[in-house]
């Protein structure tokens, strides 16, 4: 409902082929195992859910956590990335978007959501202690610079996602249309949002280093 209400889609479309199948083992051995026999999938310790694209089909694969928020939120994060395939096309958002957004809508959906209180920190600290935000716009999936040292690019992605949405909410969505429509995303960022990556990158920077 908080992805639709962004885009301004009718509440209650179904966007999946069918329906989203979630997965949900009891530990994390059963968890990993379904990764690799399903999805052919070695996942690394640590990792609570994921989300696989199968063709037009979305699967989400999570363990069980006694912490309560810490499940709740990563399962929309891992459901708005099946959201985002089903969007418009299968086009991806560069990382920092198809993170950052993750986390926005997992931090906004409900009240008890540890991650604004994990990511703010982070992505304060990293921008006011001299880090660019450019940079971590330019990390990709592609070359495995994503998601950075100490992962920054999930709390700074986080950061300029909440700033797109707070100051211009409307151009954020032509955005996110316009690639999806199969626009570079970079040209899309100029074009449909009035930005280049270093422009707006300044504009994060300047704005989070003011704000409490």
């Amino acid at each position: 409902e908080a992805v639709l209400k962004l885009f301004g889609i009718p509440s209650g479309l179904n966007l999946f082929w069918g329906k989203a199948v979630i997965l949900l083992q009891p530990d994390e051995e059963k968890f990993r195992l379904v990764e690799a026999a399903g999805f052919n999938s070695m996942t690394p310790r640590g990792v609570v859910g994921l989300c696989h694209q199968v063709g037009p089909q979305v699967f989400v694969n999570i363990f069980w956590s006694d912490d309560q928020d810490r499940f709740d939120a990563t399962l929309l994060h891992e459901t708005v990335h099946g959201i985002m395939h089903r969007y418009h096309s299968a086009a991806r958002l560069p990382a920092w978007a198809d993170e950052g957004l993750c986390e926005y809508i997992a931090s906004v959906s409900f009240k008890s959501s540890p991650v604004d209180k994990e990511r703010r920190p982070q992505a304060l600290d990293y921008i006011r202690s001299g880090g660019s935000v450019a940079d971590v716009m330019r990390l990709n999936y592609q070359d495995g610079t994503w998601p950075g040292p100490n992962a920054i690019g999930y709390a700074v992605g986080y950061a300029i996602v909440e700033l797109m949405v707070r100051q211009q909410a409307d151009a954020f969505g032509r955005w996110i249309r316009a690639v999806k429509g199969g626009k570079n995303w970079e040209v899309a960022l100029r074009e449909d949002f009035g930005y280049t990556i270093d422009a707006f990158g300044q504009t994060a920077t300047d704005y989070y280093r003011r704000k409490k």
